[in-house]
C-alpha cells in the first residue's frame, strides 16, 4: 500500500490492523515513518514496562523510547501509552513529540466541556485516524447494497460491493475536487442514480427538466417531448406516463408534446 511512497519522508498513520512494531521498522527501512495503534501485535512492544507507570487521570500518557539500529535516517523509535476518556492507547512511533498537542473537548451529561490533553504525536494520530472510518461510513452506513441484496449470488454481492466502492469514491473525489464542499451523500447519490437512469442516447432531453416537479400541466410545456427509448415500442412522453392523470397515462401522449426525435 506505501510502495509509492518509498523514500518520500511522509508519516504513516495506521490503526491495530497493522499497528506492530515490525511495521514501524519496515516502514522507517523504506524511508517512511509512522505513527501506530497497537492493540493485539504487541510482540518487542514495551507493553509491560508502560503498564508499570500508572495513569491516573485523563491526559496522561507514559513514552519509552528505543533505537532502530539498522537505521540512519529514521533512528528513534517511541512506545506511549496514553490515558483518553473512557480507555487506553497503545502506539509505536517513529516521528513525533510528545510536547502538548491539540486538546480534546468532551461534552459531560451536565452540558460542560472538558478538555483533555493530548501530546502531539497522538493528536496527529487522531487527526488522521478516521479516513478509512469515514470512507467505510459512507460506503456501508447508507450504500451497503451487498447487505440488502436477497440474492444468494456471490458474484453479485461481489459486484454490488463494487458499485458501492466506485460511488463512495465518486463523492470523496466530487468533495476534494468540485466547487461545492457542502454537498451531502444523498444528494449526490441522487443526482448520479438519476443520470445513470434518466440518461438518452440522442441527449436531447434534459434529465432535469425531466425530472423537475411543478403543479399545472401546462409548467410542462418544455418537458412534454417523445422519446422512443426502444425501436419496438411506441414513442413516449415521460411526464404524460408518469405524472399525468390516468386517462392520459393510457395515451402517453399529448396534443403540446414535441416530437424531439424526428
Amino acid at each position: 500500500l506505501t510502495q509509492p511512497f518509498f523514500g518520500s519522508g511522509r508519516t504513516v498513520i495506521g490503526d491495530s490492523w497493522f499497528g506492530s512494531v515490525k511495521s514501524a521498522e519496515v516502514l522507517a527501512s523504506h524511508g517512511l515513518y509512522s505513527i501506530l495503534n497497537v492493540k493485539t501485535a504487541h510482540k518487542h512492544f514495551p507493553k509491560e514496562e508502560l503498564r508499570a507507570q500508572v495513569l491516573t487521570e485523563a491526559g496522561q500518557f507514559a513514552c519509552l523510547e528505543g533505537v532502530l539500529p539498522d537505521e540512519d535516517e529514521i533512528s528513534k523509535l517511541f512506545a506511549i501509552r496514553y490515558k483518553d476518556h473512557s480507555k487506553e492507547f497503545q502506539f509505536v512511533s517513529t516521528t513525533g513529540t510528545t510536547l502538548p498537542g491539540e486538546t480534546r473537548n468532551v461534552k459531560r451529561t451536565d452540558g460542560a466541556i472538558t478538555r483533555i490533553k493530548r501530546p502531539q504525536v497522538v493528536a496527529k494520530y487522531f487527526e488522521a485516524a478516521g479516513a478509512i472510518d469515514k470512507f467505510n461510513h459512507l460506503r456501508t452506513g447508507s450504500i451497503g447494497l451487498e447487505d440488502v441484496c436477497q440474492s444468494p449470488s456471490w458474484q453479485l454481492k461481489m459486484f454490488l460491493c463494487l458499485v458501492g466502492f466506485m460511488e463512495s469514491n465518486g463523492y470523496c473525489a466530487q468533495l476534494y475536487f468540485g466547487s461545492d464542499k457542502e454537498l451531502l451523500h444523498s444528494t449526490f447519490r441522487k443526482q448520479l442514480a438519476e443520470g445513470l437512469i434518466y440518461n438518452t442516447i440522442s441527449g436531447r432531453v434534459s434529465m432535469m427538466r425531466t425530472l423537475r416537479r411543478t403543479k399545472s400541466v401546462e409548467d410542462y410545456g418544455p418537458d412534454h417531448a417523445l422519446t422512443q427509448y426502444d425501436k419496438r415500442v411506441q414513442k413516449r412522453c415521460y411526464y404524460c406516463a408518469h405524472h399525468g392523470e390516468e386517462q392520459k397515462r393510457k395515451k402517453y401522449r399529448l396534443r403540446l408534446c414535441v416530437d424531439t426525435t424526428a
